[in-house]
């Protein structure tokens, strides 16, 4: 498989990038996430010329009417467009990189993703910005996943992430290349559809609509189009009432070939993860049981059952 590029912000990955000259490690990202993803470094402030070490700089707004700007605080200086040039320079480079995802450093006036200080014009602080090169981000990649350190020690938002991140490189090892046909098309939807199904079924039925008229249209478009409905998609969150859809759907193609007991055993364990008794990897490994002994082609074939390599332990939170 296509291992994913994730592109991180240099100071959490061990460059000496900071304002003071230091760095910081994300050890998740750098021990765990690094052998099976490629990842890319970036710093805007440095790229844009301000030097390491160098003087901090704010988000300010004269008031709530006005355009915020990045302001270095010790000598006033206005960096808000030399930034924004750099930034939409380094997301021009990303992009060539086949990106899956970012991961940006939390409260940066360049690179938080939500929830950066804005000073007014008395020096009072509201959290309410993002910062410049996110804002860049968004504008290139809309339907890319982009999180920050801070968030992703959340269990719940780290799975939502990496789930996305990977399934994005397997729609670029379809894609990127140029040469699918139209039974390659159908046997990846075929592959996706039950981690479709735990993030949106409505966009789900969109894209069935879709893959009918692969025959019919022109490459580009619909490798465009298709590719928009994926990542819309997976954009929304599986929550724990679709997973428990999603695993009981798998669950009904058992059940001609398992015994009374396995069936039973496996319904009362989806309820318990349904009531928040237990993380979603118990169902999932009962099922994944299930069909190594029943070996039906279709299920086993779901990317939904290993979306992510194992290593990282995404699912064992309780909803």
């Amino acid at each position: 498989m296509t291992r994913p590029v994730i592109a991180v912000s240099g100071c959490i990955a061990g460059e000496s990038v900071r304002f003071d000259g230091g760095f910081g490690k994300d050890a998740f990202l750098l021990n765990q996430v690094a052998p099976f993803a490629d990842l890319v470094t970036f710093c805007p402030e440095v790229e844009a010329g301000m030097g390491t070490p160098r003087n901090t700089i704010r988000l300010v707004r004269a008031s709530r009417s006005e355009e915020t700007r990045v302001i270095q605080n010790k000598t006033g200086d206005d960096w808000t467009e030399r930034l924004r040039a750099t930034s939409r320079e380094i997301a021009a480079r990303l992009a060539a990189a086949n990106l899956s995802g970012v991961v940006v450093r939390r409260n940066s006036p360049t690179c938080g993703l939500e929830r950066v200080r804005i000073y007014d014009w008395n020096a009072v602080p509201s959290k309410e910005g993002v910062g410049v090169f996110v804002q860049a981000l968004r504008e290139r990649f809309p339907l890319l996943a982009i999180e920050e350190d801070g968030r992703l020690r959340d269990a719940r938002i780290r799975e939502a992430f990496f789930e996305r991140v990977f399934a994005h490189a397997r729609l670029r090892e379809l894609l990127d290349a140029g040469t699918w046909r139209a039974r390659d098309v159908v046997a990846f939807h075929s592959r996706e559809k039950l981690l479709l199904l735990s993030h949106s079924p409505k966009v789900y039925r969109e894209m069935g609509r879709l893959v009918a008229r692969v025959g019919s249209m022109e490459r580009a478009p619909f490798a465009a189009a298709y590719a928009e409905l994926f990542l819309s998609a997976m954009a929304e969150p599986a929550t724990p009432g679709r997973q428990v859809n999603t695993l009981q759907h798998a669950a009904g193609f058992l059940k001609r070939d398992s015994l009374p007991a396995e069936k039973a055993r496996l319904a009362n364990i989806i309820s318990d993860y349904a009531a928040g008794l237990l993380p979603l990897a118990v169902p999932v490994a009962v099922l994944r049981a299930g069909i190594a002994r029943t070996q039906p082609s279709w299920l086993s074939a779901q990317s939904w059952l290993a979306p992510h390599p194992k290593q990282l332990r995404l699912r064992t939170w309780v909803p």
